[in-house]
């Protein structure tokens, strides 16, 4: 599961599938990382948002589910 964050609480809310799920969630800060700091420049910001998000998926794409 990706997860890109727009809000500092979304953080502290447990996920669906509990704790051994954790593993399994990415948070991607496009707000923080992106819009803010290319504020000048809203197309550089864009293209850094969708690199943040395409490595938190490769990142997780590699991992297998715990067994049950």
């Amino acid at each position: 599961m990706l997860h890109s964050q727009d809000a500092p609480r979304d953080l502290h809310e447990e996920p669906r599938g509990g704790e051994a799920y954790r593993a399994f969630i990415e948070v991607v800060n496009v707000r923080e990382q992106c819009s803010w700091v290319h504020a000048a420049d809203p197309s550089g910001a864009t293209q850094k948002a969708i690199d943040l998000i395409r490595g938190g998926c490769r990142e997780k794409q590699e991992l297998n589910p715990p067994s049950r």
